[in-house]
């Protein structure tokens, strides 16, 4: 058994690269034997494959030796590393010998990275192969920080005569600062034992603010915003949470954006984080939210968005039921969060609500606000109602209004004999809330008034409105009737009448001289013209007409005239007035007449 080399001289390489060389071990005899090498011997730099076998006679086994020095060495050798071969006393010796030079960098200043912490940039770099074989070249990273950096592939072939581009990833996992840079070193090992060496430097920058997209919500409402926070670490980490107001620079009360003080995550765990947000006002509002590792100072930052819009009615329907110009009153809850007091004022298109120019709240506390309904037109209504502050915006309350038919006013009575006629002032209470005219109807032609009475803007407890009505009856008996009053704006009345008619009463006694004539005036008090028919009881009086048809409403004056009594003393007479359609009805009116001057 032999070797064909008894020392291979390696010569200087490159620290960490490697370079091979064959060794050929032989069996010249004619009985098979096995061989092991003291692999000891060779150190921690050189190897040998395979370092045991057999061999039968006549043959031959192919060694391949390697040496791989892991630092810089101007001397490393192996001196008469043993083989032990069966049936031989003495071992073959092989003598192994090399040096370890640094690598020398291809470029002199570094490959610099720069990046935003937990994102990535990537650079190539060109490895060119002059020779006339093919290169399998191995990529190696070393340094603390050169986890940072990801190659494309970690062996790269290049081919004879040829060059090749590689990509480094630089994704760094941690920010650095200006006095601390991220570095590693690459050694590409070539096929001669030579290398190629660079430096990396790496940026780790800052976490850029993520600008997560603008929420619209009802201001006065509470919005849930989830931010998904993904832990970059393969361990458990907490995060501190840190709220920082953008827009407006400062929160007051009103606003209220808040969540839990940190986030615990597990290995490369991804959580929604909750984010409650509420605003009593209308408005944009931004704040900065912080996820930071108090430990390592680590953080990711985002920028919530959110506009605030038009409040959501602050509760239910409120319904609201009243007879016209009778007043039902409300009370409505308003929550005052601010640590001074707020003046709110109210905004009401409803006519028929009746709100306080302003109310106060004092601070930190809930406040009351009673406002009163009060309709004048029968009907239905749909509105909302506002009250505002600067400091909290405005806060809406839906109301459906319902005006039903008010009772009827006190009854009014009349009496008067057919022919007369009776008048009363009647009053009512307006409340108009502004200047309107109120026109007037009545049900039975036997009353009469003026078409409309003129009523002011009212005060607050109403103005009294005032309108004569007289009875002037067409007809013998008793009746009810009503008389009403109504405006656009200031509403309706209704007022019952009951009246009584009597027969006619005698009027008189009218007084006459001998040879004289006086007027006495008598009124068609019916609906239509009438022919009336005039006669005295007593021949001594006389009448200028027996009949006069007499238009409606309208008055006629008689002459009745005395003649003079023969024998002086005092005559005494009747004038009857009657229409022929009323048998039964006759209108009096007594006469008195002498010689002598009454």
């Amino acid at each position: 058994m032999e070797l064909d080399l008894d020392a291979i001289p390696f010569g200087p390489i490159i620290q960490g690269s490697t370079s091979e060389k064959r060794l050929m071990i032989s069996n010249t005899g004619d009985i098979g034997a096995s061989f092991k090498w003291d692999t000891q011997a060779l150190g921690k730099y050189f190897t040998i494959s395979p370092a045991q076998g057999y061999l039968s006679p006549g043959t031959q086994q192919p060694l391949v030796v390697i040496f791989a020095p892991k630092n810089v060495s101007r001397d490393v050798r192996a001196e008469r590393v043993k083989c032990e071969v069966e049936g031989l006393s003495q071992p073959l010796q092989l003598t192994l010998t090399g040096s370890a030079l640094p690598p020398t960098l291809t470029k002199d200043a570094p490959i610099v990275f720069n990046a935003t912490v937990r994102t990535s940039d990537t650079k190539s770099i060109s490895l060119k192969n002059p020779t006339n074989q093919r290169w399998s070249v191995r990529v190696k990273l070393r340094g603390s920080h050169a986890h940072f950096w990801q190659p494309d592939c970690d062996l790269i072939i290049v081919e004879p005569q040829n060059q090749r581009s590689m990509n480094f990833v630089y994704t760094p996992m941690e920010m650095t600062c200006s006095t601390h840079k991220h570095e590693a070193s690459l050694f590409f090992q070539l096929p001669d034992g030579q290398g190629q060496a660079y430096v990396f430097q790496g940026i780790s920058e800052p976490p850029k603010l993520i600008n997560l997209s603008l929420r619209e919500i009802p201001a006065k409402s509470v919005y849930e915003e989830n931010i998904r926070i993904e832990n970059w670490l393969k361990k458990t980490q907490r995060l501190a949470v840190e709220i920082e107001p953008i827009k407006p620079e400062k929160f007051d009360a009103s606003y209220v954006i808040d969540g839990k003080s940190h986030i615990d995550l597990g290995s490369l765990e991804k959580r929604d984080y909750n984010l409650k947000v509420s605003s009593f006002k209308e408005g944009q509002v931004s704040a900065k939210v912080t996820f930071k590792n108090l430990s390592s100072g680590e953080f990711v930052a985002y920028q919530v968005n959110f506009k605030f819009t038009q409040p959501k009615p602050q509760s239910e329907t409120t319904r609201l039921s009243s007879q016209v110009r009778q007043l039902v009153s409300h009370t409505v809850l308003i929550p005052n969060p601010l640590p001074k007091e707020v003046v709110f004022t109210w905004d009401s298109k409803l006519p028929d609500i009746i709100v306080p120019p302003t109310f106060h709240v004092p601070p930190l506390s809930t406040g009351s606000c009673t406002f009163n309904y009060q309709p004048l037109i029968i009907g239905k209504n749909e509105g909302t109602i506002t009250c505002f502050t600067p400091e909290l915006g405005a806060f809406h309350f839906p109301l459906s209004l319902t005006a039903k038919l008010a009772d009827l006013e006190p009854e009014v009575s009349f009496y008067a004999s057919l022919g007369s006629s009776q008048t009363k002032t009647i009053r009512i209470r307006s409340f108009a809330r502004q200047k309107t005219d109120f026109v007037i109807k009545s049900s039975s032609a036997q009353f009469l008034h003026e078409k409309s009475v003129a009523a002011p803007q009212s005060a607050p407890n109403g103005t009294e409105l005032t309108f004569e009505v007289t009875f002037e009856p067409t007809q013998i008996g008793r009746q009810k009737s009503h008389i009403s009053l109504t405006s656009n704006t200031g509403g309706e009345y209704e007022i019952p009448l009951v009246s009584e008619c009597t027969p006619p009463q005698p009027l008189g006694p009218f007084s006459l001289r001998a040879k004289t004539q006086i007027p006495i005036s008598f009124k068609n008090v019916f609906g239509e013209t009438v022919e009336f028919h005039f006669a005295t009881v007593n021949s001594l009086f006389t009448v200028n007409k027996k009949k006069e048809a007499i238009k409606s409403k309208k008055s006629f004056s008689l002459l009745v005239g005395f003649e003079g009594n023969p024998t002086d003393d005092l005559v005494t007479s009747k004038l009857v007035i009657t229409r022929k359609d009323m048998p039964g009805i006759a209108w009096e009116m007594y006469l008195r007449g002498s010689n002598e001057k009454l």
